[in-house]
C-alpha cells in the first residue's frame, strides 16, 4: 500500500522459466498474490526461502490455509486481507 492508501502491483515471479527460490530486492508488504504459469508457488518471510519462514496463504480469504499456491489470483496472506512481510518466493513448474 502507498502512503495514500492505494495498492500497488509488483511483478516478482516473472515467466515460468524462472523457477526456484528468489529473494525480493527488499521486504515487500503483501496482502494478495496471483500465481500464473506455474504449477505452484510459496512465499517466505525470510530470505533464501528458509523452510521455517514459509507463510500460510488463504484462497479467497477462506478458513483453510495452505503453504502452496496453485494457479489463481485470489491468494491472500492473511484472512483479514492485512499485509504480511515477504522476503523471498519459490515457484515450480512441476509439483515435487
Amino acid at each position: 500500500m502507498t502512503h495514500d492508501g492505494h495498492s500497488e502491483k509488483y511483478m516478482l515471479f516473472g515467466k515460468a522459466d524462472n523457477t526456484g527460490c528468489h529473494n525480493t530486492p527488499y521486504t515487500y508488504h503483501v496482502y494478495k498474490v496471483a500465481v500464473l504459469a506455474f504449477k505452484y508457488c510459496s512465499v517466505f518471510s525470510a530470505r533464501d526461502c528458509k523452510p521455517d519462514s514459509i507463510l500460510p496463504v488463504y484462497w479467497k480469504q477462506k478458513d483453510k490455509s495452505s503453504t502452496k499456491m496453485k494457479q489463481g489470483t485470489r491468494w491472500y496472506l492473511a484472512q483479514d486481507a492485512s499485509e504480511v512481510d515477504v522476503s523471498s518466493w519459490l515457484c515450480e513448474v512441476d509439483q515435487p
